[in-house]
């Protein structure tokens, strides 16, 4: 609604000739209703929809609009005494895993927002594409356009949540790897790996469907992700309006080729894996600290949330 406080409220109602409470109503309607038809109101109910917020109560099938935001958060992080001396700045700042959630959320977010964006927006020419002058390099129903750069940077960008969750993983953990090595390929396969955490082993198993066949399975359930994000990353990918016959693989134009639907399913479903990921990271840090003896003297510090406002 219109920030306005009770006088000003009642200065505008005496200019317009209207009852105090009833201009109140009548300004949080037309901010419903504008909400009604906005994008955002769009976005909040498609990520209901798919059960995108990072929420556990967006799992249940019964979606209310209260599910619609992302709460998810460290509760609470117990750190001794000892761990902080001879370090002036460590003394006054909040610990690290705080700030690698935030990203971690904000990163997922946006990805989040660029699918939801580049998914339903079919058909709307993008202004940042006009005038672009492209050639009509084959015959073969390719699309190009900013819609599907945002599925394939959101596809890129949620890769490598699997890298960082690794990384936190290493440092919280003290899994000892260095820095150029802590990635989900050496944290999820070494020895160290703390599967005595229940939600640390939920990720690990999550991690091999990536690389591991099961049962009378001809490859691993999730290979062709890890197949499409090399092919983003580093080489050429011919995106076709409709569906491309063949396996993934690169062709002999020395090109790879996917359908859009393909394209836009294969965002959606590590959407959905990064989700989990996050989740089941900050579950872990909950069971971990659910293991500590408290018993030595501890410092405790309240975290202040960070303000919508500030997010400029």
């Amino acid at each position: 609604m219109m920030q306005l406080d009770r006088l000003s409220l009642g200065r505008m109602a005496k200019e317009l000739g209207f009852v105090r409470d009833t201009l109140e109503k009548v300004c949080r309607l037309a901010d419903v209703l504008k909400f009604m038809e906005s994008d955002e109101r769009k976005y909040r109910t498609w990520c209901l929809e798919n059960h995108l917020f990072l929420n556990p109560l967006n799992d249940l099938i019964n979606m209310e609009t209260a599910f619609a935001h992302d709460p998810l958060t460290i509760t609470h992080y117990t750190e001794g005494v000892n761990e902080r001396n001879g370090d002036a700045k460590r003394s006054v700042e909040p610990p690290k895993w705080f700030a690698m959630l935030n990203q971690l959320k904000e990163e997922y977010i946006y990805s989040r927002f660029l699918c939801f964006d580049g998914s339903v927006k079919l058909g709307e020419l993008h202004f940042a594409d006009k005038e672009v002058k492209l050639s009509l390099a084959s015959y073969d129903y390719v699309n190009y356009s900013i819609r599907l750069e945002e599925l394939k940077s959101a596809f890129k960008n949620l890769f490598s949540i699997f890298d960082q969750i690794a990384f936190f993983i290493n440092e919280f953990w003290k899994l000892n790897f260095k820095e150029h090595d802590a990635d989900a390929e050496h944290v999820f396969k070494c020895e160290c790996y703390p599967k005595d955490n229940v939600a640390l082993l939920a990720l690990y198993w999550s991690y091999c469907e990536f690389w591991e066949r099961f049962g009378d399975a001809k490859s691993a359930s999730e290979r062709k992700l890890k197949n499409l994000r090399n092919a983003l990353e580093h080489k050429y990918v011919k995106v076709h309006e409709y569906a491309y016959q063949g396996p993934f693989k690169i062709e002999d134009d020395r090109i790879y080729h996917i359908s859009e639907d393909e394209l836009r399913s294969c965002a959606m479903r590590l959407l959905e894996l990064s989700r989990e990921w996050i989740m089941e990271l900050v579950y872990a840090v909950g069971i971990e600290e659910s293991k500590k003896d408290n018993g030595e003297e501890i410092i405790h510090l309240d975290i202040v949330d960070y303000d919508d406002e500030w997010k400029r």
